[in-house]
C-alpha cells in the first residue's frame, strides 16, 4: 500500500491529457460487473448506483480523479479500473477517520499501489490539501460534501472552509475538469447545524458554494427518490440508511465547452498564487469588531498579508487562492468581522 503526501501528490500526478472519450454505458457496466469484486461492494451497488455515477462523471481513461473521503475506497476502485493503467486515483480521507483499525483494514484490503496499482492514498485534512495546478481532470464527493461543514472531535474531523477547499480544487482541476457531488438531500438553511444534526444539505447550498468558487453547474439528476423520506432525520435513522432522497450535481471548471459564457474565462486570466505568507491566527483578535482603515491597516500588519480583502457572509467573491491575501468576512447587518482566513 502506497501513501501520498501533498507534496508528493504534485510530483505523482503528471500532466497528461487524456485522449479518450467518456466511458459508454457498456464500459462502465463490464466495470461494475467484474468477477473479482467484493461481495462486500456488491452488496452496496444497489444503493449507490455506480454504473449512472460513471457515467454522470462522465470519467475517461486515462484520466487524473481525487476521490474525496473517500472512505474504504469503494468508489477509488471502480475509478481505478475506469481511468485504466494510464490514470490515476487519489483517495483522500482526513487522517482522523484514517487511524481507526476497521478502516485501515478496509484499505489494507484494497492493496492500493499493489492489487490496484494505480491508486495512492492521500491522508490528510480537506483544508490542508496543496494539490499541483491543473494536475487533475475531476473529483468526486459521494455522499461526503456535507462534511465539509461537519466538526466532530469523536471522528476527528476539524473544522473546514467550503470556499477555501473549493478555491483548491479548482487551482488543481484541468480546465474543463469537472466536480461530481452526489449527496443527501436536506432542507436546512444551516448547513453546519443541520449536517451536525442530519448529515444532510440542500442542494441549493451546495449550487450557491460552487458558484461563488467559479464553477458552473452542467448536469443536475435527482438521483434516489423516496416520498417517505424525512429530511428532519438523520441518514442513519433505522430503516433509512441507503434510502434516502439524493441528488446528483456536476461542476465544471471555466474552459469547459458546456459551462455557460459567463464563466468561460481563459485559464491564464486564473489569477496565481500570491507570494508571501500570511496568519489569520494572529489577528483572530478582531472577530466582532467592525473594520475601520486604521484597523484594516493594521490586520494587514499584524498578519503579514501584502493585500486585503474585505467582503460579506454572502457576497459572491473570486475564488481564486492567494497565499499573502487576508480575507476579513463581514456580517451584512452589523458589519462586524465574524471570520478571518488566509488564501
Amino acid at each position: 500500500m502506497k501513501f501520498l503526501t501533498a507534496t508528493a501528490l504534485l510530483s505523482v500526478i503528471m500532466a497528461v491529457p487524456a485522449l479518450a472519450a467518456p466511458l459508454d454505458q457498456t464500459q462502465v457496466e463490464r466495470i461494475v460487473a467484474a468477477s473479482d469484486r467484493t461481495d462486500e461492494d456488491r452488496t452496496l451497488d444497489q444503493s449507490r448506483q455506480p454504473a449512472r455515477a460513471l457515467l454522470f462523471m462522465q470519467v475517461e481513461a486515462g484520466d487524473r480523479v481525487l476521490d474525496m473521503f473517500s472512505g474504504g475506497g469503494y468508489y477509488a476502485e471502480l475509478l481505478s479500473r475506469a481511468v485504466g493503467p494510464e490514470g490515476r486515483v487519489i483517495a483522500q480521507n482526513p487522517p482522523g477517520p484514517a487511524a481507526g483499525e476497521e478502516f485501515q483494514d478496509m484499505i489494507a484490503a484494497r492493496d492500493f499501489g499493489g492489487r490496484l496499482a494505480n491508486v495512492g492514498s492521500m491522508n490528510i485534512d480537506f483544508m490542508n490539501m496543496r494539490l499541483a495546478p491543473s494536475s487533475i481532470n475531476a473529483a468526486l464527493f459521494h455522499l461526503t460534501y456535507h462534511d465539509l461543514y461537519f466538526t466532530s472531535a469523536e471522528f476527528g474531523l476539524p473544522t473546514s472552509e467550503p470556499q477555501e477547499v473549493l478555491a483548491e480544487l479548482h487551482r488543481g482541476l484541468r480546465p474543463g475538469g469537472t466536480v461530481t457531488v452526489i449527496d443527501h438531500v436536506g432542507a436546512g438553511d444551516e448547513p453546519r447545524a443541520d449536517v451536525s444534526a442530519t448529515h444532510r444539505i440542500r442542494p441549493e447550498v451546495v449550487k450557491n458554494d460552487f458558484m461563488r468558487a467559479g464553477f458552473a453547474l452542467v448536469a443536475e439528476e435527482i438521483w434516489f427518490d423516496n416520498p417517505d423520506d424525512d429530511y428532519d432525520q438523520t441518514v442513519f435513522a433505522e430503516g433509512l440508511r441507503g434510502k434516502t432522497d439524493r441528488f446528483a450535481l456536476r461542476f465544471a471548471k471555466a474552459g469547459d465547452p458546456n459551462a455557460p459564457t459567463e464563466v468561460d474565462m481563459p485559464e491564464q486570466q486564473v489569477p496565481e498564487n500570491g507570494e508571501g505568507s500570511c496568519d489569520a491566527s494572529k489577528v483572530e483578535d478582531l472577530i466582532d469588531k467592525v473594520p475601520d482603515e486604521e484597523l484594516r491597516q493594521g490586520a494587514l500588519a499584524t498578519s503579514g498579508a501584502r493585500t486585503l480583502r474585505v467582503h460579506d457572509v454572502d457576497q459572491p467573491v473570486t475564488m481564486d487562492f492567494r497565499a499573502d491575501r487576508l480575507n476579513l468576512v463581514l456580517d451584512p447587518d452589523s458589519g462586524a468581522i465574524v471570520r478571518v482566513s488566509c488564501g
